[in-house]
């Protein structure tokens, strides 16, 4: 039996409960419609259960420049498909009471298994972790290097990093979630935002909630009824736009 994501969260916060207060604290300041909006006829399909006979598309929409991301890379397109997947599961699991956690929660571990690949498991990682959890003699070296006091007086610029660190980040890609051997992009807010930073274990929960944040401000899944393409054309965008709406926040 395939396991859904909100499992791969309980499992892996189970292992790291720092990590699951973390995330707590840091889900307290959303909102379920700082998330998703959906079209109107769709209201009732997620707040009371009720059947729909139609098609439900789910894509993300930047409301600040009118944008829905449709001419998307295939990366970007798996990513959106297993985000919307998710986002509909959780919303329609009456099981799972606090679902803003756990949207908030698949944002930021699979942003730490972003950095887990990049910085220790990539053919280009910094970093190297073997299947056993060691440190190469490289690694080791480079992380000599990147701490080197000569090195270290731009601490403006290069974020100090040492072999916890590496470990750290490697959890995130081993234990979180299954993934295949080929798959080098997990998170969906990192391949948006696509952004480069210094990063530590230290200031990891920082650099977080700075990406969904932004993510938050300028994205936002959503529910619609109506298959949408690049060639869709701008009365029928603007048609979908005015319709999508909050789902009640008390019932989620």
């Amino acid at each position: 039996m395939i396991k859904e994501l909100n499992e791969y969260i309980d499992e892996f916060l189970l292992k790291y409960p720092r990590e699951k207060y973390r995330i707590k604290k840091l889900s307290e300041k959303y909102k379920m419609s700082d998330f998703i909006l959906v079209e109107n006829k769709l209201k009732n399909y997620f707040e009371n259960n009720e059947k729909s006979s139609d098609n439900i598309i789910g894509l993300i929409y930047q409301p600040r420049i009118h944008y829905f991301r449709l001419d998307i890379s295939k990366a970007e397109s798996r990513l959106t498909r297993e985000y919307m997947k998710f986002l509909h599961n959780i919303l329609k699991n009456n099981e799972i009471e606090d679902k803003v956690f756990y949207i908030t929660a698949y944002h930021y571990l699979s942003l730490g298994k972003s950095y887990g690949y990049k910085l220790t498991a990539s053919p280009k990682a910094a970093f190297p972790i073997s299947l056993t959890n060691e440190l190469y003699p490289r690694t080791r070296e480079r992380i000599k290097i990147w701490n080197d006091d000569r090195i270290y007086i731009f601490s403006e610029f290069i974020t100090y990093f040492i072999e916890e660190d590496a470990r750290y980040f490697n959890n995130y890609y081993k234990y979180f979630s299954r993934h295949h051997h080929a798959t080098k992009n997990f998170s969906l807010i990192d391949y948006i935002i696509d952004q480069k930073v210094s990063i530590n274990s230290d200031n990891f929960p920082d650099i977080a909630e700075l990406f969904i944040d932004n993510f938050v401000f300028n994205s936002k899944a959503i529910f619609i009824t109506r298959m949408v393409s690049i060639y869709t054309g701008k009365t029928e965008l603007n048609n979908i736009k005015s319709k999508l709406i909050s789902l009640d926040e008390q019932k989620f």
